[in-house]
C-alpha cells in the first residue's frame, strides 16, 4: 500500500523537476544563450 502512495508522488516531483528545468532554459535563452534551447 505504502508503495502505490509513494509512487504518485515521485511523478509530481519529476514534473516539478521538468518544469523548473524548462523555465531555467526559457530563461537562459530570453537572456540570449540557445544553447540550454534543448
Amino acid at each position: 500500500m505504502k508503495q502505490a502512495s509513494k509512487k504518485p508522488n515521485k511523478t509530481a516531483r519529476l514534473k516539478a523537476m521538468r518544469r523548473k528545468k524548462l523555465q531555467r532554459a526559457r530563461l537562459r535563452v530570453s537572456k540570449g544563450e540557445r544553447k540550454y534551447s534543448r
